[in-house]
């Protein structure tokens, strides 16, 4: 967060709309995060290469986190979004 407050995006760039993206579906990547973590790893690991070094481990974890926006847009769409649509002002005045 404190790098993302520090660095300075145009609006319309396509760095600040992917992650605009995210932060929008952030909720939804967090609630399949845990499927999704552990059982690729371990299937990167046994499958692909050893991922034990940390700076391999964290080239895969950008990718695989990569790959979390189309679930999480899913998810987003037809998951929360009916239920958002719920939402009530409680704070307004109701006259």
């Amino acid at each position: 967060i404190v790098w993302y407050d520090s660095i300075e995006l145009s609006k319309n760039s396509i760095a600040s709309k992917i992650l605009k993206l995210y932060g929008e579906f952030s909720y939804s990547i967090y609630l399949f995060h845990f499927f999704i973590v552990f059982e690729a790893s371990k299937f990167i690991h046994k499958n692909i290469m050893d991922i034990s070094n940390f700076y391999v481990c964290l080239l895969w974890a950008l990718l695989v986190f990569s790959t979390m926006l189309l679930p999480g847009y899913l998810s987003f769409k037809y998951i929360e979004s009916p239920f958002l649509r719920l939402r009530v002002n409680y704070t307004s005045d109701p006259h």
